[in-house]
């Protein structure tokens, strides 16, 4: 990507559009890794809110091993939660 530097902001054919300085900043970090890279794991519980999430290892471990890296509960669950279901609904109807 370093030969990409500059082509930030500059009109091209690249798929997303002219390169952005953030683009290059995740590769240049990726890069710096050795292309090691983990994936965030997000995990919601469906009656509760409850939200989750972990850092995954490329063999589907989560990480921290001793608990989530954040916890929350979202706000007004059950209301969002009937929105979605009356959402779904709707576009079932429309079909």
């Amino acid at each position: 990507m370093a030969e990409k530097a500059p082509k930030v902001g500059q009109a091209s054919n690249h798929k997303g559009g002219p390169y952005q300085q953030k683009e290059q900043a995740l590769w240049q970090s990726i890069h710096d890794k050795d292309g090691k890279k983990n994936h965030l794991a997000i995990f919601t519980n469906t009656e509760t809110g409850q939200v989750r999430y972990f850092w995954q290892d490329k063999s589907g471990n989560l990480l921290p091993k001793d608990g989530a890296l954040q916890e929350f509960t979202i706000p007004e669950f059950e209301t969002v939660k009937r929105t979605f279901a009356d959402g779904l609904n709707a576009l079932k109807g429309n079909k």
